[in-house]
């Protein structure tokens, strides 16, 4: 994953990362300032759908095999 990462930003220029990552991280912030509760809430369940796909699977991995 780190390889990806440092490949892009060898192939894009500082400027102009800086000058797309800049208004994007504002406008990020903005929003969120706008809409906190209603993120928050989507990150509450997103995060509580995770834990219980986790112990899905983790109760599939686990279970023993029978024949």
């Amino acid at each position: 994953m780190s390889l990806i990462l440092l490949s892009f930003l060898g192939a894009v220029s500082l400027h102009s990362l800086f000058v797309v990552a800049l208004p994007i991280a504002f406008t990020a912030f903005y929003m969120y300032e706008k809409n906190e509760e209603e993120i928050d809430a989507l990150m509450t369940d997103i995060r509580s759908f995770g834990c219980k796909l986790r112990a899905v699977i983790s109760k599939k991995l686990a279970k023993p095999k029978t024949g």
